[in-house]
């Protein structure tokens, strides 16, 4: 699901690039119109896909519940397990470290940070008094 990338480095001003890989499992066809533009492309020019990997980009026709269940089969045989990452137990260094590259891209240069009280709001991305 790519539905937080970028939304949060937009609303906290912070470059990214984007994911890092793109696997799509969808019941809909693109000349149909069904796919409403969402191909790995668009979501590369909506900055969700990194361009790089594009090439790589997996699109699956198909229904998620036949599809996924393949998938998962697959990556749990063909890989080790892995030791958990406990995120949750992280959480403060992960904001700590969320709020410093937000302070870091706040005092760039030509950069005019949304502040609630400067009446400030954000639409599409871009940063509007």
């Amino acid at each position: 699901m790519l539905q937080t990338e970028p939304q949060i480095q937009e609303v906290l001003m912070i470059e990214e690039e984007g994911h890092d890989y793109f696997l799509q499992i969808t019941d809909a066809r693109p000349d149909t119109g069904g796919l409403s533009g969402a191909t790995p492309g668009e979501a590369v020019s909506w900055g969700k896909v990194r361009p790089d990997t594009l090439p790589d980009a997996v699109v699956c026709y198909s229904d998620s519940t036949i599809a996924l269940p393949l998938v998962a089969a697959y990556a749990i045989d063909r890989h080790k397990k892995r030791k958990l990452k406990r995120l949750y137990k992280r959480r403060g260094e992960m904001l700590s470290g969320l709020k410093a590259a937000f302070e870091k891209a706040r005092h760039r240069p030509g950069q005019r940070a949304w502040t609630e009280e400067a009446g400030g709001e954000m639409r599409g991305g871009t940063h509007n008094r």
